[in-house]
């Protein structure tokens, strides 16, 4: 056991690290438009999260009740029902490439006619991925996390590398095409032992009928799916609006800032949810639930974040090549420092085996989408970030807050 959580934390550190090197060396090999089309990119791929449909973040927690409870029939019916929904999803993924030309060629239409092959081969990438990454999560399920874990390891290593060479022979936004081929070679050699199980499985079991999956898996994976997706329209949203109504340059900037901020994030919340199986148990047992973890992860999110305009302030000609204006990095880290708080809350809400908020979740990132298009139109980047302010402080947070105190009444 000590040795598969050894490798599931290995994975998340490396992949926050090497993510974020990664970005440092395309923004240093890029100039400023083609790293502006780059985060873009990145970032229509991560509407994966919608076309996945939470499938994702239902076939470990059901498939694992279904696998103790010795249910092997229903379980494996369980698993060929999600393989042939992450069919589904992979080729619908495909209809991402016409959202994506008609983001990237907005404002940019002649740097877009030279990328626009790569483009599509991002997206039928992208939709193997989607099918592949059910089939790594049913590893899991049947006890393989350690493999599982150490193809993802591997192919992080392996992609980094070939990405990183491909940037120094200078093919530029092309690179990141190889990044993603070498993740999907690595990923398809490592399922490869497995896959005759999987053919197998298909071919012999019936999929769960439609009326017993909404019963059973839907409550589960709509919740799922809104929390990816307000995740989404909270933060990552921003890039591509940046990209459409003001520039590519604005939007490499934002999201650049944006990966700082989070990353800070990330290591500050690391704190709690590395002690969520604890923190259950303690719920479980009826036993008080100590709020140190989450103060503390408070604290070391606000020193981060100080720590940042500290530096920026210092390096203030550098930063302003790179980074939004100090004046909006500084509304930047507020927002987000009210985003924080509300993660804190939804987290504290899973301990207590609650409801994590989803509809608050949907409202306030149906607004923030609204909000950001409109607002960009009218004054840029600085509205953009003002109405997340807005709308984390004054309807997101006390939303969250109320949500928070109804669940110590019911203790």
């Amino acid at each position: 056991m000590y040795s598969i959580i050894n490798e599931v934390f290995i994975y998340r550190i490396l992949i926050g690290i090497i993510g974020f090197i990664n970005l440092l060396l395309f923004h240093i090999k890029l100039d400023a438009i083609d790293f502006g089309m780059y985060q873009t990119m990145i970032n229509i791929l991560g509407l994966h999260i919608f076309f996945d449909i939470g499938l994702s973040a239902i076939i470990l927690p059901l498939g694992l009740r279904l696998y103790s409870e010795k249910s092997l029939d229903k379980f494996y019916s369980f698993i060929k029902t999600c393989i042939l929904m992450s069919i589904c999803s992979s080729i619908l993924f495909l209809l991402l490439y016409f959202i994506g030309k008609n983001i990237l060629s907005t404002n940019n239409l002649h740097r877009y006619v030279l990328i626009d092959n790569i483009w599509l081969a991002l997206v039928f990438i992208g939709a193997i991925l989607i099918f592949i990454n059910t089939l790594l999560i049913t590893f899991e399920v049947i006890g393989e996390i350690k493999y599982v874990y150490r193809i993802r390891i591997i192919s992080l290593f392996v992609s980094f590398i070939v990405c990183g060479i491909c940037l120094l022979c200078g093919l530029g936004i092309n690179s990141y095409l190889f990044y993603q081929l070498a993740t999907l070679i690595v990923m398809i050699i490592g399922i490869y032992k497995y896959l005759n199980k999987i053919f197998k499985l298909v071919q012999i079991y019936d999929h769960i009928k439609l009326d017993e999956w909404m019963k059973k898996a839907w409550p589960l994976q709509w919740r799922g799916l809104i929390g990816l997706f307000s995740g989404y329209a909270l933060v990552m949203v921003h890039i591509p609006i940046a990209y459409m109504n003001i520039n590519a340059i604005v939007a490499g900037k934002l999201g650049l800032s944006i990966v700082i901020i989070n990353t800070i994030s990330s290591v500050s919340l690391s704190l709690v949810i590395s002690k969520m199986p604890e923190l259950i148990s303690l719920n479980l047992a009826n036993n008080t639930i100590k709020m140190n973890i989450f103060i503390e992860s408070l604290i070391m999110y606000v020193l981060g974040n100080i720590i940042l305009i500290i530096l920026i302030i210092w390096y203030e000609e550098e930063a302003s090549r790179s980074l939004l204006p100090i004046n909006e990095l500084i509304i930047l880290c507020i927002a987000m420092l009210g985003y924080h708080l509300v993660t804190l809350v939804a987290l504290f809400a899973r301990v207590k085996s609650k409801d994590p908020i989803s509809l608050i979740q949907l409202i306030v990132a149906c607004i923030s989408v609204f909000i950001s298009y409109f607002s960009s139109i009218e004054i840029g980047s600085i509205g953009i970030l003002l109405g997340l302010l807005i709308l984390i402080f004054f309807i997101y947070l006390p939303l969250a807050f109320i949500e928070l105190i109804k669940i110590n009444k019911n203790k």
